[in-house]
């Protein structure tokens, strides 16, 4: 439309500028004023009105006037409908350039999200690459770390099992660092401790011998010793009236080895009398499991058991009571006057520590060997009265070399004065378990036979 316009236009102008060159000299007080009178009218225009003023003021002087009007009015419309069209084109542009800058803005954006991202990766690539190493390095520290807590597992698993495994060792193991040789000498210094100490009282005693005649007095003493010697031995003893010094050694010597050996017992923990169903467990143990088994149950039961009841210092300080008011009562019944409190407190102001010291050796053997022992079972031995003399696990402490060569049948046992050790072990004979029996130490007696001499040595 502007280049149709803009080409009639320079027609227009060049048709002027011929008819002005022609009529110059006619026309030239008119032209100044048409176009005046033009510019009054439109006002202040843009170059291409003005221009189009001016060629339709140079039609008006080409054209007749019955033509230049409508010719006019038709360049006028032609002129508002090119300035209505420049006026959509330029309000087109403007939208155009609207959007434009509403791209470019959008662009601008979508260019600093691109950069803003593409920086963001970089410095995640940068951080990347400079944790990289860092990962690098932390990654053994947390494979040491994992390695530490799975060795600390381990050790802890190895201490658990190590535990366990002593626990079994020692339960099931047969090694014992106590030897056969070591309780047998015990043994031996129990009964030497116990002849010297009998040995002593006697002679302490001995001019005092058949003072008492109160027969109530020794029918109470002898109730209270019945359990240790024998219904024969005190008959006889109410019979005798002259005690000499074999005698009452003898007597003195038989209770102490019989409380010393329920000191020894195994299941003895309170020096009165052993415990039968501990004893009686232990037993049935023995007969169906294994030697390290039942022992190690033994020797487990009595530290335990031993827990319940009263120390070590207590137990002897019960048993010496007990034992020092047995040999009181063997005084007395062989006839040492005076009276049963002040005769014990004479007899602990002068044997106190030797009764003592076999106290004390007779519960460490006990404990030793119920508690430090377990391939086998060491137990000290005696002979109850009446019992058959049998040479092959006793020996006669009063003997006759004659008697023996003669081949004399031996009385029964009277009573024991020496305690005896033998050794049972649970072993395998002929495919079968049996317990082995072994004698380590014989225990001394004394026959009836030495009773029926000084009842006759009495009588005559």
């Amino acid at each position: 439309m502007f280049e149709t316009i803009a080409s009639s236009l320079r027609s227009a102008t060049g048709a002027v500028r011929r008819q002005r060159r022609s009529r110059r000299s006619k026309n030239k007080s008119n032209a100044p004023h048409t176009a005046s009178e033009c510019k009054a009218d439109r006002g202040v225009q843009t170059d291409s009105d003005e221009c189009a003023c001016v060629a339709v003021e140079s039609h008006h002087q080409i054209l007749p006037d019955t033509e230049s009007g409508a010719a006019v009015e038709a360049w006028k419309k032609r002129a508002h409908e090119a300035e209505h069209h420049a006026r959509s084109v330029e309000a087109r542009l403007a939208v155009a350039n609207r959007r434009l800058d509403a791209e470019r803005a959008s662009f601008n954006q979508q260019l600093e999200q691109a950069q803003q991202a593409a920086r963001q990766a970089q410095a995640s690539q940068a951080e990347d690459r400079t944790n990289r190493p860092q990962a690098a390095l932390a990654e053994p520290g947390r494979e040491l770390r994992r390695a530490q807590d799975e060795l600390r597992e381990a050790v802890a698993l190895l201490d658990t099992k190590s535990a366990e495994l002593r626990d079994a060792q020692a339960y099931l193991s047969r090694h014992d660092d106590v030897a056969d040789a070591e309780v047998l000498r015990l043994v031996e210094g129990i009964n030497s401790r116990i002849f010297q100490a009998a040995a002593s009282i006697t002679d302490a005693f001995q001019p005092r011998y058949g003072g008492q005649k109160d027969v109530l007095a020794w029918q109470e003493v002898a109730s209270r010793v019945q359990h240790t010697l024998s219904d024969d031995l005190l008959h006889a003893l109410h019979s005798i009236d002259h005690f000499d010094d074999s005698l009452m050694q003898t007597l003195l010597q038989a209770v102490m080895v019989f409380y010393a050996g329920q000191l020894c017992d195994t299941w003895d923990f309170d020096a009165i009398g052993p415990h039968q169903v501990l004893q009686k467990v232990y037993c049935s143990i023995r007969q169906k499991e294994r030697q390290s088994v039942a022992g190690r149950w033994r020797a487990l039961s009595r530290t335990y058991v031993k827990t319940f009841l009263e120390n070590d210092t207590g137990l002897e300080a019960s048993a010496n009571d007990v034992l020092m008011g047995r040999i009181t009562d063997i005084l007395l019944i062989c006839g040492i006057a005076g009276a049963p409190q002040e005769l014990r407190r004479e007899v602990e102001d002068s044997y106190a520590d030797a009764i003592r010291e076999i106290v004390h050796k007779s519960l460490e053997f006990q404990r030793i060997t119920g508690e430090g022992i377990i391939s086998r079972d060491l137990l000290v031995v005696d002979t109850k009265p009446g019992e058959p003399f049998n040479p092959s696990c006793m020996v006669d402490e009063w003997a006759d070399p004659k008697k023996a060569r003669r081949r004399v049948e031996p009385r029964p046992v009277l009573c024991t004065t020496q305690l005896g050790l033998v050794r049972e072990e649970k072993k395998v004979i002929g495919g079968e378990e049996a317990i082995a029996r072994v004698v380590l130490l014989k225990p001394k007696v004394v026959l009836t036979s030495f009773l029926e001499e000084l009842l006759n040595a009495s009588s005559s």
